[in-house]
């Protein structure tokens, strides 16, 4: 299953040189992209990084499988 066809930019932690724990990767991604958190989804297998997305006002998921995954994302109007 192509993830890559639902999105128009995914970004990895490791091409922006901070961990998905910090604030800053986040913020970094809000300035690449000139948009709001409010715009944007972050998807992650573990919570730290789902807390840090979530505390900057992104909507964020808990990836456990794909099926859930366009489930949540359809809940979302995503």
């Amino acid at each position: 299953k192509n993830l890559n066809a639902l999105f128009s930019k995914m970004f990895f932690s490791n091409e922006l040189g901070h961990t998905k724990s910090e604030k800053e990767s986040f913020r970094a991604v809000l300035n690449q992209l000139g948009t709001t958190p409010d715009e944007c989804l972050f998807i992650d297998d573990k919570e730290k990084p789902i807390a840090t997305a979530r505390s900057l006002g992104i909507k964020s998921l808990l990836f456990t499988n794909y099926e859930t995954l366009l489930s949540e994302m359809n809940r979302l109007n995503i």
